[in-house]
């Protein structure tokens, strides 16, 4: 059995085709860059996933300095 067709004029699920999923625009045909998908890695990566997100408590700190703010202000 071989594989679906995944590139652009293949069968879409969305009905509007893929053809204008991956061209949405006349001028992006011309310079449309297809990045290449690779492991990073290898299975290392896939298993042991880092994050650079700052912790939670840095996003909480930041809405409380702001409520604070605003509650002065008011």
């Amino acid at each position: 059995m071989s594989e679906p067709s995944t590139g652009p004029g293949a069968p879409c699920l969305s009905g509007c085709g893929s053809e204008a999923t991956a061209y949405p625009a006349d001028w992006v045909r011309e310079d449309k860059f297809w990045p290449s998908v690779r492991r990073v890695n290898d299975t290392y990566g896939d298993r042991n996933l880092f994050c650079a997100c700052p912790p939670t408590d840095a996003y909480e700190a930041d809405e409380e300095d702001e409520l604070e703010a605003a509650l002065d202000t008011a």
